[in-house]
């Protein structure tokens, strides 16, 4: 999910007007809703435009607040007139608890009432298993998205929140990391062919890394090289994102099954990459040159350093007292 959230912040066609005119970037489409009022594309598009203004704002806590409560009466709306557009899933969908609880238990009462009112609609309960997932309320979100997929084995929305809620599981239970990566891995396969090119290569990643942790290295592997045919199809965002963690996965794989040289080679691999926005913003994986780290295959780690100073731009300092670390 935090993936998704940078890919927005980046490439959304709001965020410039957003940066330079706060709410009033927004008027606008105010203006459209008025002549409109029942257009679902307007009301999703204030969403993602106050969430811009509220993101870039650089005003005062209650400045902010305003803009937030601006964006949960446009989902207060979505909520109640189109709870099947799959809109929560975004990013832009978004209610902290901790931040706002006035309007994030306002807006998943009115989520519960539309599941009350649906309680057969595969659609209904995972948009509200979405909701609940990027608000922190794993219980009820894992809840609700195995409802909408025992519904609807093929619902995408409603395996991939279960996919990630269990591959939360993975991380917080390692006694049982295995298991629930399984679990993962059978829900991603699933929907595999449904996917459109842009969340297929997310998945891929995330199911390459899943039968890793199975213990399964073929299959690992495959979804692997997957990723990076997957990236010769480009030109995409996330095709650097592809590169990367599917070289780091074979290489990971290659150590595993004791070829040192392949996954030296593979780590390199993932560095040479034209990075992508998730990349740029939170940094390159670490795991597969840690491991070597634990070789002693020191050299190579530098070197994987310098190619990931390419696209980790903003991050330079960090790299360089990483080296002096290594060294």
């Amino acid at each position: 999910m935090i993936g998704i959230l940078a890919a927005f912040l980046i490439f959304s066609p709001f965020t410039a007007l957003a940066d330079s005119g706060g709410s009033k970037a927004c008027e606008p489409l105010e203006a459209q809703l008025k002549a409109d009022p029942e257009s679902v594309d307007l009301h999703k598009k204030l969403i993602e435009c106050y969430f811009h203004a509220e993101t870039a704002s650089l005003g005062s806590p209650s400045e902010q607040a305003e803009l937030e409560k601006a964006r949960a009466d446009q989902l207060r709306w979505m909520v109640q007139h189109a709870p099947t557009d799959k809109f929560a899933c975004s990013a832009f969908a978004v209610i902290w608890e901790d931040r706002y609880p006035d309007d994030y238990v306002d807006i998943k009462s009115e989520w519960m009432t539309q599941v009350e009112a649906h309680p057969k609609d595969a659609q209904v309960l995972a948009d509200a298993a979405c909701f609940m997932a990027q608000a922190r309320d794993k219980a009820k979100a894992e809840e609700l998205a195995a409802k909408a997929h025992g519904l609807d084995p093929h619902n995408i929305e409603a395996s991939i929140t279960l996919a990630q809620l269990y591959d939360l599981d993975r991380i917080i239970k390692p006694e049982q990391k295995a298991q629930f990566a399984d679990q993962s891995l059978q829900l991603r396969e699933q929907i595999m062919d449904d996917l459109s090119p842009l969340e297929k290569i997310r998945q891929v990643r995330f199911a390459a890394q899943n039968a890793f942790d199975t213990g399964d290295d073929a299959k690992a592997g495959e979804y692997a090289e997957l990723l990076l045919q997957l990236a010769q199809q480009g030109p995409g965002h996330n095709d650097g994102d592809a590169i990367h963690w599917g070289n780091l996965v074979l290489g990971r794989v290659a150590l595993r099954q004791g070829n040192l040289e392949e996954a030296k080679t593979r780590l390199l691999a993932a560095g040479n990459t034209p990075g992508s926005p998730v990349l740029g913003s939170f940094g390159p994986n670490m795991v597969l040159a840690k491991e070597l780290l634990e070789k002693q295959q020191t050299e190579v780690v530098l070197q994987y350093f310098d190619e990931c100073e390419k696209f980790w731009t903003a991050k330079k300092s960090a790299l360089s007292e990483w080296r002096e670390t290594v060294r």
